[in-house]
């Protein structure tokens, strides 16, 4: 009995650069639960960050990074406006 053929070999897709804003954005978020102006600037790259990931089709990496800083951007957006109001009040 002969063996069915084995299917063609498919070369492995290489895996793409990671984003560098991505980066920047997470560096930036945690940073700026020390010192305010980097959340909003961790939030501003995690956005451009996410965008230019999820428009180039596979080719770049690092969503879950840019994600990540959106997430500790908000969070720490919020605790300082609720820090503020108690303070204020």
């Amino acid at each position: 009995m002969t063996e069915p053929p084995l299917p063609p070999a498919y070369a492995a897709r290489p895996a793409g650069s990671t984003n560098g804003l991505a980066i920047g954005a997470l560096v930036a978020s945690v940073a700026g639960l020390l010192c305010g102006i980097g959340l909003i600037v961790g939030l501003v790259l995690g956005y451009i960050a996410k965008n230019q990931i999820d428009q180039s089709g596979g080719t770049q990496q690092g969503r879950g990074l840019a994600v990540a800083a959106i997430i500790i951007g908000w969070i720490g957006v919020a605790i300082t406006v609720i820090v503020v109001l108690a303070v204020s009040v």
